[in-house]
Order: C-alpha cells, then structure tokens, then sequence
C-alpha cells in the first residue's frame, strides 16, 4: 500500500466510501458517529492504512446507501429484473416523470421511511 503527495492511502475501498460522503454530503464524523466510533478512527483508515474499517463495512454500505459489492469491488450487486415487482416498476416509471426537484423531494422522502425502518429493525430484541 503507497501513500500519495496528499497523504491518503492508496485503497480503493476509502477512495469509494470518500467518493460516496461527498455525493451525500455525509462528514467523516457523521459516518462515526453511525458506527459507534471513536473520532480518530476516520483518520487511521484514511492516512495510517488501518483496515479495521472492514469489520464494520455492512454498517458502512448501510450509512452511505450503498452496497457493500459497492465498497468493496466498485460494482454494484445486480437487481434481478425477475425479482421487481409491478409495483416497483410503476414507481420507477412515475419517479422518471418528475422533474428533478420532484424526483428529489420523492427520494428524501422514501429515504426517510427506509432510514426509519432500519432503526426500528435495530431497536429490536434479539431473540
């Protein structure tokens, strides 16, 4: 692993969560603060080469909304078109209408209820 002129290391897993926080305007500390996670811990897998960032990749790829494939490989899992339903093949359809301030609004919101659901999920008792 090389480190380049500007100090961060050469990995291409940081390269892509970094690529992924600036799209969505999440902040290193946002993204440990999600994890549970002391403040340095950023900086070590940033510019010391640490991988312990692997043992909370799906925490990760949850956080970011991506995949984990995402992080890891640059490709994204494939959507199997046989497992889409109708359902979401309307909402595809209806959303590629909108215009994009509407299309936005429509994400946050869905965003939203996902994000909700997840921490319901999390909140319950493991049996």
């Amino acid at each position: 692993m090389r480190t380049p002129k500007n100090g961060i290391v050469d990995d291409k897993i940081i390269e892509r969560m970094l690529e992924v926080m600036q799209e969505k305007r999440i902040s290193q500390q946002e993204l440990v603060e999600y994890l549970g996670l002391a403040n340095g811990i950023f900086t070590n897998w940033k510019y010391r080469g640490s991988k312990s960032y692997m043992t909370y990749i799906d925490k990760i790829a949850e956080c970011l909304g991506v995949s984990k494939s995402y992080l890891i490989s640059g490709e994204d899992e494939q959507i199997n078109r046989d497992s889409i339903t109708r359902f979401e093949v309307e909402i595809i359809r209806m959303l590629r209408e909108l215009d994009d301030r509407k299309r936005e609004l429509s994400y946050q919101t869905i965003k939203a209820f996902w994000d909700d659901e997840k921490r319901l999920q999390m909140m319950k008792p493991v049996s």
